[in-house]
């Protein structure tokens, strides 16, 4: 067959470990990915042998099929809910910004549900004093101006709010590529993962750099329709998300309550140590996927001041947030307690140098080592 190329990507999530979902359970999220780097390494023994073979090797037996791989992704604010999904757990989602009171102070950009139409929020545009009447909107389209008392609102999509945090065992998933194979008129191949969970999930941005993503993975099987006669999942219930690109000017970090602007780039990498069980026999795949721990990292680099540098090289204990918000779509990347480390670097006369923050994350009573708050237009990721 000719070399294929892949040209679409579905991931979703199983109600049982391993296995395909069906009916209305089966929900596949179309997912943009600008690599699908799943792979199986199916694994072969010899035991050496005195006589017999020329190459004194017995016959080659399977042992383990080990089903890992990185899914790399463009950062989109209503995407990344699905890999917050798989490597920090189920999150808890709720209506975004505040439900309408009467007589209440707005201010510009705050989020207000309606009672009078359950699919639209509303934003405020000019700050002011709601009216002592609920201001109708049951007829209203996104885009339209409404007046209410002296505050001025625009009709937008219903906005949602998805809080993670690590204290969650993550949920099992599947991943499918479809691979195109036009030439000589060949079939499409179709690969598919099952039983997977997002290990780690490393996050790297600069200011002259798109906000990329990659989500290391551990699963329990592959299939392909060439050897196991399988068809791509039923799309009856697929979910397209719209992507809203997160973007280079969206991002400022707030470390003890200052806000800093991120002059040269920052990473963060949630490691939650996910394995398999290995089961033993000839063809056999890796068994049930657990996460074991949760470690978190990262670095830092901006124009940060004095302050900042003394609580680095005096390790004392800090609280971050990585804030990156486009309109109503926001993301909140709470760090509770952090470390700093530093390194200094060769400089120039005359040039402006940031200051180059590692970091690890850690927990103590009553904190997460990580949090994070995605609003977007998405109800919920089931």
């Amino acid at each position: 067959m000719a070399s294929p190329k892949p040209t679409k990507v579905v991931i979703g999530f199983e109600t049982t470990a391993g296995a395909d979902p069906t009916g209305g359970s089966l929900i596949p999220y179309h997912f943009t990915a600008t690599e699908f780097g799943l792979t199986v390494n199916r694994g072969t023994k010899t035991d050496d042998v005195i006589g017999g073979d020329i190459d004194s090797g017995g016959e080659p037996y399977g042992t383990i099929n080990t089903v890992n791989g990185a899914l790399t992704a463009p950062m989109y604010y209503e995407q990344f809910g699905l890999l917050l999904k798989m490597t920090m757990g189920v999150p808890v989602t709720a209506a975004a910004g505040t439900s309408w009171l009467a007589t209440t102070a707005y201010l510009v950009d705050a989020i207000v549900q309606n009672t009078t139409n359950a699919t639209l929020s509303m934003r405020v545009t000019v700050a002011g004093t709601s009216g002592a009447t609920e201001p109708d909107i049951s007829a209203s389209v996104v885009g339209d101006t409404v007046v209410d008392g002296t505050v001025t609102y625009v009709v937008t999509a219903k906005m949602y709010t998805h809080t993670f945090n690590t204290t969650k065992c993550l949920p099992n998933a599947y991943a499918q590529a479809t691979l195109a194979n036009a030439c000589d008129g060949g079939s499409d191949l179709i690969e598919r993962y099952n039983g997977i969970k997002g290990g780690k999930l490393d996050i790297s941005v600069s200011p002259d750099g798109d906000y990329n993503i990659t989500m290391d993975t551990t699963g329990m099987s592959q299939r392909d329709s060439i050897v196991d006669s399988i068809t791509e999942l039923d799309e009856t219930n697929k979910v397209v998300l719209t992507q809203t690109r997160i973007k280079n000017a969206h991002a400022t970090i707030t470390i003890d309550g200052t806000a800093y602007t991120l002059a040269k780039d920052f990473s963060l990498s949630l490691d939650r140590g996910v394995e398999a069980t290995q089961t033993l026999g000839t063809g056999a795949n890796a068994g049930q996927v657990d996460d074991t721990k949760v470690m978190l990292s990262g670095s830092l680099s901006s124009l940060f001041d004095g302050a900042v540098y003394t609580k680095a090289k005096n390790e004392t204990a800090v609280g971050f947030v990585i804030g990156m918000t486009d309109g109503l779509n926001a993301l909140d990347l709470t760090v509770a307690e952090a470390k700093f480390g530093f390194k200094t670097e060769s400089k120039k006369v005359g040039e402006v140098y940031p200051l180059n923050l590692e970091w690890t994350g850690y927990k103590t009573t009553g904190t997460e080592k990580l949090k994070a708050v995605l609003t977007n237009s998405i109800a919920n990721y089931n």
